[in-house]
């Protein structure tokens, strides 16, 4: 960490350099010896880093870290007000389904910039498929109702 603190003090260092891709190889190649708090960590000093947008390439970061049940990154990221979870019809929900993931389904589903309402067919549908867990589609379903009085067929 130490030396990442240190090459972010040269000016000749820039993290957001390839579309951010210091921040996405973070996520998405968590190094064999680091484990999640020191990922997060990592994700941390890059966040602070003003050059670092966390929302690039379509909010790659959000669903890189989705698709990898990544829950604590995600919950950083959805912090960060420059992220838009809703990006891609709700793409990194719809990751968080195909994984079965329902602590980060809840996390992003509740996020007040999430519309469930942009592509809710696709979004209902996609957690129908995975059975094995129809609480997760009883969630999507409910909170369709309550936010927007609206039931998917």
């Amino acid at each position: 960490m130490a030396v990442v603190k240190r090459l972010l003090q040269d000016p000749r260092v820039d993290p957001s350099a390839f579309d951010n891709e210091a921040l996405i190889q973070t996520i998405e190649n968590r190094l064999p010896y680091q484990n999640e708090a020191q990922q997060l960590k990592m994700i941390e000093i890059l966040l602070k880093d003003p050059r670092v947008d966390p929302s690039a390439l379509d909010n790659e970061a959000l669903r890189l870290a989705s698709e990898a049940r990544e829950f604590a990154v995600v919950e950083r990221l959805l912090e960060d007000k420059r992220v838009d979870p809703n990006t891609h019809k709700n793409l990194a929900l719809k990751a968080a389904i195909t994984k079965g993931d329902f602590k980060l389904i809840k996390r992003i589903a509740q996020d007040e910039r999430v519309d469930l309402l942009d592509d809710a067919h696709a979004v209902i549908t996609l957690a129908r498929q995975y059975k094995y867990q129809p609480y997760i589609t009883k969630y999507l379903e409910d909170m369709l109702l309550k936010k927007y009085n609206r039931y998917v067929p």
